[in-house]
């Protein structure tokens, strides 16, 4: 024995992790469709390359979208700061149409593959 000590490391549970770029993305991705009003809100906890669009109209266990996104919603403003949502097929377009009731707001659909 050469009297050093063995400490074992703490072992944590795998969790999953968002990355914090896209923590921020998807906050700010929030801050701009709640200014843009509307029924839906984003999921800043949705999993990597699902949809992240959730509804509240719909009963608690319904609300989050379990589909995969299929494309990305590019949003524009009148400044010209841009933010983006992954979004299946069945939101893409509501969440598009959200940028005409406001001037100055441009909305585009894109195919999105996750990589």
């Amino acid at each position: 024995m050469s009297g050093r000590r063995f400490t074992p490391r703490p072992v944590s549970a795998p969790v999953s992790v968002t990355a914090p770029a896209t923590a921020r993305r998807r906050t700010a991705a929030a801050a701009f469709l709640d200014a843009l009003g509307g029924a839906l809100q984003i999921r800043t906890d949705a999993p990597h390359g699902g949809c992240e669009v959730t509804d509240p109209a719909q009963a608690p266990g319904r609300r989050a979208c379990g589909q995969q996104a299929a494309l990305t919603v590019h949003y524009t403003d009148q400044r010209k700061r841009r933010t983006f949502v992954y979004a299946c097929a069945t939101h893409a377009e509501p969440l598009r149409y959200l940028a005409t009731a406001r001037p100055g707001v441009q909305a585009a659909i894109r195919s999105y593959s996750p990589g």
